[in-house]
């Protein structure tokens, strides 16, 4: 029976590049989480039989559409070469709904007692910002990244990749009103903290071992008015440099670090 052909539009993520993960590190991270459904699944007849079989496996379990092809189909897909014998079409990206993501997730990560630590994302465009900030965020422990729905980079396959797998481990939440979300995570105790280059506190002044929610801004105009105001505190990174200021992704690892730094301990075991 042919496919409708809008219901397999609807299937997948948007784009062309976008739909697609390739490598054999982007794939086989998303296969073993298990939690972006991978779609269809085209792997390389040349590769080793037991990589070749675990990666089928995991594929048909998530009901994927296996196909094992020759390098030049992987090619005429993917449009590049650098897919090592992988290359998945992706669904949609499945945020997690906000209350699940602000309890942590399933099978994150953390230090024992370690306080809630958020990121919320206001309009960041450049998915490899946006990639690059999900993997330090998974490094540090972040518990949930929130992000709004209006002119935010949506989660797709270069996201992914510059995530390191990272996507695939993290808890994402997806709002349509993130002034309303820091004002929500006030009211419960969290300190809403915006980084702000103009501010005269630095990075290091404000307590952050208690429940922390760090609030990061758009590439070119920062942090809105509307969120701005639902920040107790804003702080800064000491610059020494004659640049002045880093960009979004960079000040992420910089400000995540510090959070960490203050509250001590080692990584879980």
């Amino acid at each position: 029976m042919p496919r409708d052909r809008n219901t397999k539009k609807q299937r997948f993520a948007g784009g062309h590049q976008r739909g697609w993960l390739w490598g054999r590190h982007a794939v086989m991270e998303a296969l073993e989480a298990a939690h972006w459904p991978v779609v269809e699944l085209y792997l390389d007849g040349t590769l080793p039989e037991d990589a070749l079989g675990r990666a089928r496996a995991l594929g048909e379990a998530q009901g994927a559409l296996c196909e094992v092809v020759p390098d030049r189909r992987l090619f005429e897909l993917a449009h590049t070469h650098e897919h090592q014998g992988y290359l998945a079409r992706m669904g949609p990206f499945p945020y997690t709904p906000l209350e699940e993501a602000l309890s942590g997730g399933d099978g994150v990560k953390r230090p024992a007692g370690d306080a809630p630590l958020y990121l919320m994302l206001d309009a960041v465009q450049d998915t490899f910002n946006f990639g690059a900030i999900l993997r330090s965020a998974e490094a540090m422990g972040v518990w949930a990244v929130i992000v709004g729905k209006t002119n935010q980079a949506c989660v797709n396959s270069l996201v992914a990749r510059a995530s390191s797998g990272a996507i695939n481990r993290i808890p994402v939440a997806e709002v349509d009103d993130l002034p309303a979300v820091a004002a929500e995570l006030a009211s419960r105790g969290v300190l809403v903290a915006a980084a702000d280059e103009k501010s005269g506190v630095g990075c290091a002044g404000p307590d952050f071992c208690g429940p922390t929610a760090l609030v990061l801004g758009n590439e070119g105009r920062g942090i809105s008015p509307e969120l701005m105001a639902r920040c107790a505190a804003r702080v800064r990174i000491p610059m020494f440099g004659a640049i002045g200021s880093l960009n979004v992704a960079a000040a992420a690892a910089v400000l995540l670090y510090e959070i960490r730094r203050q509250r001590g301990g080692g990584p879980p075991d």
